[in-house]
């Protein structure tokens, strides 16, 4: 479902941009079809996943798609075992990691989805590896303990709370 809303939010952009510039939101994943008319990057608050009435920081996003993942909703109890919905496809089983939430720009709704899923499923250290092996995509990693991560690129983009 997700994949299909990155692409949705996409769609969305590309026909409003011909009304002027637009920002969709499709459920929290978000596609820009370029800058604000001021010419200014358009301000996207990222939630904390421990805290969801605060914010971790903002992006400044002028192109492109960012989509979050988490294993913060959707998870349940099973055989005193937590489980969560999003399924490493290595084992059929909810992904082993330590990273609580995703969240990966990319230069569209898809690509951020997947990016975002990738990173969470590989862990804090193979996620930001993988993140900076591709040129195209930056993101941000909230790990179990609430300690934000980012990858080299995320820096272009973020402006953090203090």
């Amino acid at each position: 479902g997700g994949v299909a809303k990155g692409w949705a939010a996409d769609q969305a952009a590309r026909r409003m941009s011909a009304a002027g510039p637009a920002l969709i939101d499709a459920g929290g994943d978000i596609a820009v079809s370029g800058p604000m008319a001021n010419g200014a990057a358009w301000p996207i608050a990222i939630a904390s996943p421990l805290a969801p009435d605060d914010t971790l920081g903002n992006l400044l996003l002028a192109r492109g798609a960012v989509a979050t993942s988490g294993r913060d909703f959707r998870r349940w109890q099973r055989g005193g075992a937590e489980q969560h919905h999003i399924i490493d496809p290595r084992t059929g089983r909810p992904a082993r990691t330590d990273v609580l939430t995703a969240t990966v720009i990319a230069p569209d709704g898809p690509s951020a989805e997947v990016a975002a899923k990738v990173a969470l499923m590989l862990g804090s250290g193979a996620g930001l590896a993988w993140l900076d092996a591709r040129p195209t995509l930056a993101g941000l990693l909230v790990l179990d303990d609430g300690t934000p991560v980012r990858s080299r690129r995320m820096d272009v983009y973020l402006e953090m709370n203090s």
